[in-house]
Order: C-alpha cells, then structure tokens, then sequence
C-alpha cells in the first residue's frame, strides 16, 4: 500500500471502512512505511472520519497481520467509533498497534473487545480513551519487547 498522507479529516491514508458492522477477517496487510506527520491521522485500517464522525460506525478486525515498517506516527488501526473489536491479529511497525478515542461516545453495552493479539515492534499496544466510560474491558494479548526498548517502559497486560 504507497497511500498518499492522510488528510487528517475524513482519510487516514489506508484502509477506510465507513460503517456500520464491517468486519476485516483473515486479511494479511503489508502497509510498509506508512507516511505521516505527527499530531495527524494515519493508519493502515481506520474507520476514523472527522468530516461525518463515527458515531453510527462499528469496525471489527480478525485474524488479520498488520505489518508496517518503522511507521513511526503512524497506526496499525484507528478506531473513531463506539464500537470495535480487534481479536486474534498480528500488528507490528507502528507508533501504536491499535489506537481508539471517544471524545463524543459512550461505549456500548456490548463493550469492546480488543484479545488474543499479538503486537511487535510498536511504541503503544493499545492507546486511547472514552470520555464517557464505565468499565471498559480489555484482555490479555501477547507483547514483546519493541526496538529500541527502554527498561524503565513498562507493558501492563
């Protein structure tokens, strides 16, 4: 994928899945060196969309590998929705494996599951927040140490 850099509004420069209840299965995704700038919105998957946002949107991502090569602003996904899921990927090459944020959202009663993973090589597993969240729920996953690995890090399962 030689995607052009994201517009930072409604295309974060790879895959975009605008929708409701889309899932990504089994895909192996060579995103290679993802262009980006920092403090923008750049990812292999996104379903972020500043133009619309997401509150309508729900993304689902497994058994999928997500390889970027030294993507150093850049994400493995980026969710901008109330609902997702990432289970059983492989995700490695990326500031943060999988990012979410919910300024405006409130997780759904179903919850978001985000296990079983297996992230390499990224500075973050997993980033993000809702402002308005209860009990959000997130499983063990496997990590190993990334490049450049500073001992005073720590990866809290």
């Amino acid at each position: 994928m030689n995607a052009p850099v994201a517009d930072n509004l409604s295309d974060a420069g790879g895959i975009n899945a605008f929708g409701s209840n889309i899932t990504l299965k089994g895909l192996t995704i060579d995103a290679g060196n993802v262009p980006a700038e920092e403090g923008k919105f750049t990812a292999a998957v996104s379903n972020h969309n500043g133009a619309v946002g997401g509150t309508g949107f729900s993304l689902h991502v497994e058994n999928c590998t997500i390889k970027g090569t030294d993507s150093q602003f850049a994400d493995g996904i980026l969710f901008d929705s109330p609902g997702f899921d990432v289970k059983n990927c492989k995700i490695s090459g990326f500031k943060q494996a999988v990012e979410f944020f919910g300024d405006n959202f409130v997780v759904p009663e179903s919850g978001n599951m985000v296990s079983g993973n297996t992230v390499r090589d990224c500075s973050f597993a997993i980033h993000g927040y809702f402002v308005r969240c209860r009990r959000p729920r997130l499983s063990r996953g496997r990590f190993s140490r990334p490049a450049g690995w500073n001992r005073r890090q720590k990866i809290i399962p």
